[in-house]
């Protein structure tokens, strides 16, 4: 009687996950709570960034003014000034290149203020800008002061009822404007504006921009206002293509690469949070080839054979390596710019040279000389 109890106790299966079992075979996963924790210092690091990083601009613009005077030909003769404070002290400011409204311009040599050493033309395309070099170089909070005048063709338009100027100034998409100015000559042949306010003889227009930011100026005359060389072109409205917020897009990239890595962690956090509940409960809530992936806190070996036996796609082990990727963002200005100086982009030409076959031929960039440098 008690060999036949024996026989049956012993012929009974014992349940592999009851607590004596585990407490038998558990290993405790420490590279898996060790990892666990780390990753979620790291989510945790990343939401903050997400949450507080505000990239800083290399320049701050202190103070941008635009003074237009139309001629009776239709030309324009507009004079820029400009207080620039350069704010890194990692990378020196030595030039600055202005996108130009037409390139069918000169620039008056003789207006270009003396913190300049030399200036450079440049053309692409229908772009076309002026790269002004400093006599010194300007870091970490430094202000640069320089002004110049252009003469500029191509911006006059023929309207239903009068002429037509759009005029946009030169727009920064990496460096804010703290205080600009753009003022149009008064004429009594101006028929309307959308200035802000008139004064002393200007239509005017104030504000601050940020990075990115434009401005339109738009301006009717009568019909007999100017006396043009050729037909004007009909007016079209500008539509604006290559303004962004430089900034904003590199906050947006970090927010879109730490979301990426939250994500791909919490998958890797499963995969262990799946290890530590088998430790307490002797095997975990995910499965693979119709095994548990762990058991008493390791891998489980029949999942392991498993995926050996199916050719070992999909099994990588359990091991305490970590692998990363990289991403490289290329940010690309309108201003095509190179070199180690800072640029400002203006809207590229959206009207036709006139009287021109090749819209190359207009290649004088200053009133006494060709440039140094033709690009």
């Amino acid at each position: 009687m008690g060999n036949q109890k024996k026989r049956r106790e012993k012929g009974k299966v014992k349940d592999p996950y009851s607590p004596e079992v585990i407490r038998k075979k558990r290993t405790l996963p420490k590279g898996d709570i060790i990892g666990l924790c780390i990753l979620i210092a790291l989510q945790i690091a990343g939401v903050l960034g997400m949450i507080f990083y505000q990239p800083k601009p290399d320049d701050v613009i202190r103070d941008y003014t635009v003074t237009v005077e139309p001629q009776a030909d239709g030309t324009l003769e507009i004079h820029y000034d400009f207080v620039w404070t350069a704010l890194t002290w990692t990378e020196d400011l030595t030039w600055v290149e202005i996108g130009m409204p037409h390139p069918d311009y000169v620039l008056v040599s003789a207006s270009v203020s003396d913190t300049v050493e030399r200036t450079e033309y440049f053309r692409e395309d229908d772009y076309c800008s002026h790269r002004f070099f400093f006599k010194n170089a300007y870091f970490n909070g430094e202000t640069v002061e320089f002004s110049f005048t252009i003469r500029a063709k191509g911006l006059l338009t023929q309207g239903a009822e009068g002429y037509v100027y759009e005029f946009i100034p030169g727009w920064f998409n990496e460096i804010p404007v703290e205080r600009y100015t753009f003022k149009w000559k008064l004429s009594e042949d101006m028929v309307s504006h959308n200035a802000d306010a008139t004064e002393d003889g200007y239509a005017i227009w104030k504000g601050s921009m940020d990075c990115g930011g434009t401005v339109h100026m738009i301006l009717t005359y009568e019909d007999t206002a100017f006396t043009p060389d050729t037909t004007p072109p009909a007016y079209t409205p500008v539509s604006i293509s290559g303004a962004y917020n430089a900034l904003n897009e590199s906050r947006f990239v970090l927010i879109f690469l730490v979301s990426v890595g939250i994500l791909l962690a919490s998958v890797w956090q499963l995969y262990m949070v799946d290890c530590i509940v088998s430790y307490h409960r002797g095997r975990g809530f995910l499965r693979g080839h119709g095994h548990r992936l762990h058991t008493y806190g390791r891998d489980n070996p029949h999942y392991t054979r498993a995926v050996i036996a199916s050719g070992g796609g999909g099994y990588h082990g359990h091991g305490r390596g970590t692998g990363g990727g990289g991403c490289a963002c290329a940010c690309a200005c309108a201003c095509a710019c190179a070199g180690g100086g800072r640029a400002g982009c203006s809207q590229k030409n959206t009207t036709p040279i006139r009287g021109e076959d090749d819209p190359s031929a207009s290649d004088t960039p200053t009133e006494s000389s060709a440039p140094e440098d033709r690009k």
